[in-house]
């Protein structure tokens, strides 16, 4: 594992406003808006381990090989795999890191979070999931 800081905004709004996005709609088709999602995502996360005081753990996770997982969460006697994308319609390669990432954690399930309206099962422990529930599923 590699050890590099990533920076998260406690405030999307503030993000997307000193971005200079008028309104929903530029926000959502201007180059920042996959990493604003992902931004939002993850502080949803937050919140709900800490408004619950939860004892879990969320990271990023990157290795030597330039492995990327947006959010790993470990409560300990499990662990999640988080690809966070900004689409309704999950495809095979929004899989493929955590399909390759998957057996390193025996007992983790992965999941896409994204804008899609229901579950949608990928293969064995993969599935895309409604990204507004995913805090009060793998925490």
């Amino acid at each position: 594992m590699v050890k590099t800081p990533k920076l998260y905004f406690g405030d999307t709004g503030l993000a997307a406003w000193l971005l200079r996005y008028p309104d929903a709609e530029t926000l959502r088709h201007g180059p920042q808006s996959g990493a604003l999602f992902e931004n939002l995502v993850v502080l949803e996360c937050l919140k709900r381990k800490a408004n619950l005081n939860l004892n879990a753990e969320l990271f990023f996770y990157r290795d030597s090989n330039r492995n990327e997982i947006d959010l790993l969460i470990d409560k300990g006697s499990s662990v999640s795999l988080v690809e966070i994308k900004q689409t309704a319609t999950p495809r095979a390669e929004h899989f493929g890191t955590l399909a390759r990432l998957l057996p390193l954690f025996p007992k983790a399930s992965g999941h896409v979070a994204c804008l899609s309206s229901r579950d949608e099962p990928f293969a064995e422990r993969l599935t895309a999931i409604p990204w507004h529930t995913l805090a009060g599923r793998v925490l």
